[in-house]
């Protein structure tokens, strides 16, 4: 495989479905997807949040419960450009509809639509239930590259003593951190890591880049 230029990254997931297209990345309860078909499932999501007018360097907040789309979703925006804002879900409506505020987000992804309680409150709000989840073969194909220094992430800080800060991750800061981890804490295929921990937190995503980095599982 001719590796990218040093400013570039491979979506990690795309790398595991071109050497281990049949190995397991994701087990839930109803479902397991091995690389190749999650890699595919991430295209599909891609083209799907183009066509809702998502673009390069929009902030998109999820506010989702953890799920497996949740997961598709979040490298769907990575391929994509776009910045994922992850949103606690166990916050109440009017501290969601501040999170949002703050971070000026263009779209919301959810179930749910908080009150507002700011008259700026320009988003436009995605019910992931409109996503299509089945690979028709017709989506278009995004580069699986992504820009090292492209900004990725905002996620809140737990706000123990003080208001939550948004504090913005680039896509090298998560996947070179995991590098760093699995060179400690060695992790291959074949093992198994429960995702217990929630993906408005900075170590949920790590188990995501973790495990797809070494091609190991998900459950």
């Amino acid at each position: 495989m001719t590796r990218p230029p040093t400013d570039l990254l491979v979506c990690p997931i795309h790398e595991k479905a071109l050497s281990d297209p049949d190995g397991v990345a994701l087990i839930s309860d109803d479902c397991q997807l091995s690389y190749k078909q999650l890699d595919t499932l991430t295209s599909l999501l891609v083209t799907q949040l183009k066509h809702k007018g998502v673009d390069r360097g929009d902030v998109v907040a999820l506010w989702l419960d953890t799920s497996l789309e949740y997961v598709v979703l979040l490298f769907a925006l990575f391929r994509l450009g776009g910045i994922a804002a992850t949103i606690n879900s166990r916050l109440h409506e009017e501290a969601i509809s501040d999170s949002l505020a703050r971070i000026k987000c263009a779209f919301l992804i959810s179930k749910n639509r908080p009150l507002s309680t700011h008259e700026d409150e320009l988003f436009n709000h995605i019910n992931p239930d409109q996503f299509s989840w089945q690979d028709d073969g017709g989506q278009e194909r995004m580069p699986e590259s992504i820009k090292a220094d492209q900004r990725a992430t905002i996620i809140f800080s737990s706000g123990s003593s003080a208001q939550p800060k948004a504090v913005l991750h680039s896509f090298k800061n998560h996947y070179y951190s995991a590098l760093g981890s699995n060179q400690n804490i060695p992790l291959v295929k074949g093992d198994r890591w429960l995702l217990s921990l929630p993906l408005y937190h900075v170590a949920g995503i790590a188990i995501l880049f973790r495990s797809f980095i070494a091609g190991a599982s998900i459950v």
